[in-house]
């Protein structure tokens, strides 16, 4: 429950138990309300209604319902209510007899379980059952969600404010030869300038611009960018055997540094520092100013903090920051394509401008291997200008008021002026 006005009450299963055949007789006699069970609710109060428990949310009431993503719902009383059309809405009354539960239930207002502070977050389990689990995150400073292809996970704020996958990167982190960017009113000409440009700058073609309507529309402005990078270690480090990563059972690839390798591929690394097995980071030079960080660590945090954290623990270390001989080295091969639309910003205004976000796209194509790191990464946002529209080139039409002088040249003072605000008036007044 987010919020309940005093005294706010949940239809929620039967009083007592009764028969199917009792059940139906009171929707059929109007006396269903008469049977059920009221359950008075706060803000904060959770109730898990399991399938086929009758229920309804009463007024003065605001909830987050999490369901099984089934779509059957069967309405047995509609407390005498129309729809549009000033018709009573269609009941479901054999169908809800037939599978609701007609006896009290059993709950508990209570969170399953007991608050967990993690340091970061106070994470509290809510409910759980076969098919979704729920729970309460009091974040301080951030908390991280994992899942797989197999689910997924929905995120409510229900109070306060934050950033999701907050990263402050900015153009003035990276060198100009590494990105392009491009804004303009949307048209054919401003798409192709995009395509020349990327292809004159990185010799690449784009992946999201045929994503766009790129027809004019002076009333539409485009932004765009794209990040190439691309260089090579220093040396290439050795190809080694697949094995496992973290807790899964596929083997994968992996390059770096073993007893068999050369003494040569030592002045590809810098150690920052190691800890543990579980708490250690180091550096890889390549032949550019790049540098690849890597950073094992089991915490839980944003990047702007893994970053801070690794730096404090680097100058605090004063162990070997050389790589040696019985040192070793792996890293797994990555590839990673990733395309993401922002649908929770689409069609909204960005405050304090008349602009609506029509359009949101972005790409980050991400290879790693043995021999260097390629990066690949495309963002564009197409907006609507909510106000006057953006015109391409400038419209100089005299078609409402204006003033006319003329003067000489040379001369500082107009030898005549009007003001005209009525050309057809005007007119008529002109002779032939």
């Amino acid at each position: 429950v987010l919020d309940a006005a005093e005294d706010a009450q949940l239809i929620y299963g039967f009083k007592e138990k009764i028969s199917s055949e009792e059940f139906a007789e009171a929707i059929e006699n109007n006396t269903l309300t008469d049977v059920l069970n009221s359950v008075k609710v706060k803000k904060g109060d959770l109730l898990f209604i399991e399938a086929g428990t009758v229920h309804a949310i009463c007024k003065g009431i605001l909830v987050a319902e999490i369901q099984q993503n089934s779509n059957t719902t069967y309405r047995v009383y509609d407390y005498g209510r129309v729809g549009a059309d000033g018709k009573p809405r269609e009941l479901h009354i054999k169908k809800a007899v037939d599978v609701s539960v007609t006896e009290p239930p059993k709950y508990d207002i209570k969170p399953m379980g007991e608050p967990v502070d993690n340091g970061n977050y106070v994470e509290t389990l809510l409910t759980e059952c076969d098919l979704f689990t729920v729970k309460h995150y009091d974040v301080k400073q951030s908390v991280t969600l994992c899942t797989d292809e197999k689910s997924f996970n929905h995120i409510l704020v229900v109070d306060g404010s934050g950033y999701i996958n907050k990263k402050e990167f900015k153009k003035t982190n990276i060198s100009e030869n590494a990105y392009y960017t491009k804004t303009g009113i949307v048209s054919p000409d401003l798409k192709s300038e995009i395509e020349k440009g990327i292809k004159a700058k990185f010799n690449e073609t784009s992946d999201i611009l045929d994503m766009f309507d790129f027809s004019y529309q002076p009333d539409k402005i485009f932004i765009y960018a794209m990040l190439k990078k691309d260089f090579k270690f220093l040396e290439a480090f050795d190809k080694l055997s697949d094995s496992m990563f973290g807790k899964n059972f596929t083997p994968v690839s992996y390059f770096g540094i073993n007893e068999d390798s050369k003494h040569k591929l030592y002045k590809n690394v810098n150690v920052l520092f190691y800890n543990s097995r579980e708490d250690f980071a180091v550096k890889l030079f390549t032949k550019g100013k790049d540098e690849v960080i890597l950073y094992r660590t089991n915490d839980d945090t944003t990047f702007d903090k893994y970053f801070a954290d690794l730096n404090k623990k680097a100058k605090k270390y004063d162990g070997s920051k050389k790589f040696e001989k019985d040192d070793k080295l792996s890293v797994p091969d990555i590839k990673l394509y990733q395309e993401t639309s922002f649908k929770d910003v689409e069609g909204h205004r960005i405050k304090g401008t008349n602009f609506k976000i029509d359009k949101t796209i972005e790409t980050v194509d991400f290879r790693m291997n043995n021999e260097g790191v390629k990066l690949k990464s495309e963002a564009a946002i197409m907006m609507k200008c909510m106000a006057l529209p953006i015109e391409r080139g400038r419209n100089f039409m005299f078609n409402d008021n204006f003033v006319l002088f003329l003067i000489e040249k040379g001369q500082k003072t107009p030898y005549y002026a009007m003001r005209v605000n009525d050309v057809e008036t005007l007119n008529k007044t002109g002779r032939e």
